[in-house]
């Protein structure tokens, strides 16, 4: 069952005031806060990489045709396995290094069930 469902608090509404962060990010985000792992870097990561994903699917990868185009161009810099490149003579786009995806999918699955186990433990999450 989805850690949201499991969750034995109530979870808190999203701040209106806060851009509206992706749902698995923000549910992931609230778990790292409760369970105090230390995780932050692991979801910004995460975040940032559903941004570039957006913007491939919604704007063929192109940054200048992306509404958050501008932002996304920050983030990719600081981001090791995507790049920011014209390999296809459109303007500026990302840029996908070989074995990128595979290498971000062995750390999630090395994170991600510790916030599922500490929440257990920490009574957070009903088995």
């Amino acid at each position: 069952m989805a850690l949201k469902k499991r969750a034995t608090f109530d979870f808190p509404e999203q701040s209106k005031k806060r851009k509206k962060q992706n749902e698995a990010v923000y549910i992931l985000t609230v778990f790292n806060d409760k369970t105090k792992l230390g995780l932050e870097s692991k979801i910004q990561f995460l975040e940032y990489l559903i941004y570039a994903r957006n913007c491939i699917v919604h704007a063929a990868g192109l940054l200048d045709s992306y509404e958050h185009g501008e932002e996304l161009r920050n983030n990719i810099v600081a981001m090791p396995g995507l790049r920011i490149s014209d390999i296809h003579f459109l303007g500026d786009g990302i840029e996908i290094e070989s074995g990128f995806l595979e290498d971000f999918i062995k750390d999630v699955r090395l994170w991600l069930p510790t916030i599922e186990r500490v929440g257990t433990v920490q009574r957070l999450l009903r088995k």
